[in-house]
Formats: C-alpha cells, sequence, structure tokens
C-alpha cells in the first residue's frame, strides 16, 4: 500500500491558532461541506488535486456488438468504492452478454 501526505488549505481568521485551526475542522466534517478539494503528494513528490464533489462515474456500451451509434449508459456514484463495487458486479455476471468500458471518470 502507498503512503500520502494529503492536505486542505483554508483562509481563516481567529483570535489564536488552536481557534483556527477548530475552525478549518468544524468546516471540513459539516455535512454538505464544500471543503472538498484536496492536495495528495506521493512518495515521488508528484500532486495531484482531488475534489471529493465530483462524483465517480462510468459509461457502459452494453452487450457484444453495439449497434453503430448507441449511447452508453451513465452510471455515477457517491464514492469510489461504490462504483468499484459496481465493476466487480459487472464482472461476475458478464459471461455472454459483454460490455465495453467507454470512460471510467
Amino acid at each position: 500500500m502507498t503512503e500520502y501526505l494529503v492536505t486542505w488549505e483554508i483562509n481563516t481568521s481567529a483570535d489564536t491558532p488552536q481557534a483556527a485551526a477548530a475552525e478549518a475542522h468544524r468546516l471540513v466534517r459539516k455535512p454538505n461541506t464544500t471543503a472538498t478539494v484536496y492536495k495528495v503528494f506521493d512518495g515521488e513528490g508528484d500532486v495531484t488535486t482531488v475534489d471529493l464533489s465530483e462524483r465517480p462515474s462510468i459509461k457502459i456500451l452494453w452487450g457484444q456488438s453495439p449497434e453503430p451509434g448507441t449511447e452508453p449508459d451513465v452510471y455515477e456514484f457517491n464514492t469510489v468504492d461504490e462504483l468499484a463495487a459496481f465493476r466487480r458486479g459487472i464482472d461476475a455476471v458478464d459471461s455472454w452478454m459483454g460490455y465495453s468500458v467507454i470512460s471510467d471518470d
């Protein structure tokens, strides 16, 4: 398993550093927060910006030979884990129908 450093930044005003940290903690934990953008640093120093408000989705063309011009079905999920479970489910039942992943966001 890879170790990452994950950061979230905010500008806030407070009387003390502890009060500023408490306010940041309150904001990131509140329901329906907009504090959803994180910087993720890997061990090589590469940085990825992740916005958790963007729902994971997948576009699928069902069948072995879809008709030309067929639009893919789009499935959205609340978490990456839900998307992974969906993919495991379709992999488990895919024996005769077939499918093609068009995009996996």
